[in-house]
């Protein structure tokens, strides 16, 4: 130790002395003075120096607050706690996570608030999927400030949230402010024309969002004018579910359709389970396919698609440029409607997909079938056989139901039928003859008895009747004769003579 050492405290003299005592804690004294020795200073000391543990940042230090940290797990349970309701477990463990999924976790106001205000500091997740919650307005404005105020969270699922058209006005705030938000989920919402009517200027206003669903939510005319207005001035949306609502009318139709052709990023549509039928609410949508150019797959299942409202879209379909996947299961077609499909598939170079689930197809489809599925396309189809599908036997239904009537009063349909006279009845006639069968028949029923058996002058033909009825109960034994003509009265052979 040098003597102008800062550190030294004692001259040599001194530590030779307190070192002769020899005790313990001058021992320990002694330990000290050597840990200071300049033998560890040395710059040629052989031994590399000693690094330092860490002992200092372990004892002091100090955790980092999380609101800070871009998770917000701390701020939510501040949040809570202020609030004065429980924390979910699942928001704490998924704040760090892409996804917060809490579908059916029965959501209050209280929990809304913490969960956005939360997220409003949050940069991982991505997802929020808070479907089936029946979300008050309130719950929708705390949504939509978090909207507002968040850059993270891209895909937002209210999927059967009950908002209404209140909740879709609150919302309409957020959608428009959002910078990041590009898939919304707003089916089974019960949203209505008013609904879409208050997310018009925010669906028209946002540049970020691209997928949007509106499925099971009523929409008709009203709102196929609003979404006409929407689909002129947006230009970010590439994908619409409009399915399981009304767009069937061909004045709505022409509205909404009009405007998808003007439209140049829409490039996937449903419009299933709508129940288009008719030929003018098909038309627009016939120039529509013809004139699209983005167009890139087209879902029309589950419609009424018969006929000359299948050959509008039959047609439409054989120009639509660039379209790779159709979806036309479900509707009412026949096997050579379906054959013309195929052989859409067949030519068409981009079409790379039909989908005609539940389409009766005939064999001689195979060929055909066969040389699309070797170029790699795909086509689902229905049943494949020689039988044709028919409907249910009327007639078996009606004497079923009349047979059932009848044995609820203990009675039997066949034994009245097999009892009639062989002649046509009016239908007072044939009402009495019930009455004294003690037979009650639904007014709907006798009526559709009348129609299958029409005789002159709205009479009921008991003969064409009980022909009928054999046929499906052989066992029926018919009774009744030919109705005996009432012999003509002739005058008494007795008669008195002419006293003139």
């Amino acid at each position: 130790m040098n003597d102008d050492d800062e550190d030294s405290i004692f001259d040599l003299y001194q530590l030779n002395e307190l070192r002769a005592k020899n005790t313990d804690s001058f021992r320990c004294l002694a330990q000290i003075v050597v840990s200071h020795s300049s033998i560890f200073r040395h710059p040629l000391y052989p031994f590399p120096p000693l690094e330092d543990p860490g002992l200092d940042e372990a004892v002091s230090h100090r955790e980092k607050s999380m609101s800070d940290d871009g998770v917000g797990a701390q701020y939510y349970l501040n949040m809570c706690q202020s609030l004065k309701i429980v924390p979910l477990k699942r928001v704490s463990n998924s704040l760090i996570t892409t996804v917060l999924n809490l579908k059916y976790f029965g959501l209050k106001d209280k929990q809304i608030k913490a969960i956005t205000e939360t997220l409003m500091r949050n940069r991982f997740v991505q997802h929020l999927i808070l479907e089936d919650n029946w979300l008050s307005t309130t719950s929708m404005e705390y949504i939509s400030q978090m909207l507002a105020n968040n850059s993270t969270v891209y895909y937002l699922n209210l999927r059967e949230c009950r908002i209404g058209p209140e909740g879709a006005a609150a919302l309409s705030m957020g959608i428009s402010s959002s910078i990041s938000l590009i898939e919304l989920d707003l089916s089974f919402n019960d949203l209505g024309d008013d609904g879409v009517e208050h997310l018009e200027d925010s669906l028209e206003d946002t540049r970020c969002l691209q997928t949007l669903n509106l499925s099971h939510n009523n929409l008709g005319e009203r709102a196929a004018n609003t979404l006409s207005f929407i689909l002129t001035f947006n230009s970010s949306l590439a994908e619409l579910d409009l399915s399981w609502n009304n767009f069937n009318t061909p004045k709505g139709n022409k509205l909404l359709f009009t405007a998808l052709g003007g439209n140049e990023s829409i490039r996937k549509l449903s419009i299933a389970w709508n129940g288009i039928s008719s030929n003018e609410a098909t038309r627009p949508m016939m120039n529509y396919l013809s004139a699209s150019t983005s167009l890139v797959e087209f879902d029309i299942s589950s419609n009424r698609l018969t006929d000359a409202s299948f050959r509008n879209v039959r047609n439409g379909l054989g120009k639509c440029k660039k379209l790779k996947t159709l979806k036309i299961g479900n509707n009412l077609l026949t096997s050579e409607e379906a054959m013309e499909l195929i052989k859409l598939l067949a030519t068409s170079p981009k079409l790379l997909e039909v989908n005609m689930e539940n389409t009766f197809i005939k064999p001689d489809c195979l060929p055909l079938l066969k040389g699309v599925l070797k170029k790699g396309k795909l086509v689902t189809i229905g049943v494949l056989n020689t039988y044709s599908i028919r409907g249910p036997d009327h007639m078996k239904l009606l004497y079923g139901r009349a047979n059932f009537l009848a044995k609820k009063k203990k009675k039997d349909f066949g034994i009245f039928v097999g009892q009639l006279p062989n002649e046509e009845l009016i239908i007072e006639d044939f009402r009495a003859l019930l009455k004294k069968s003690k037979i009650k028949l639904d007014e709907d029923l006798l009526a559709a008895i009348m129609q299958k058996f029409p005789g002159a002058k709205q009479k009921i033909s008991c003969a064409d009747l009980q022909a009928s009825y054999v046929t499906y109960y052989p066992d029926t034994v018919i009774k009744s004769k030919p109705v005996e003509e009432k012999p003509v009265e002739l005058p008494s052979e007795k008669t008195e003579l002419d006293p003139h």
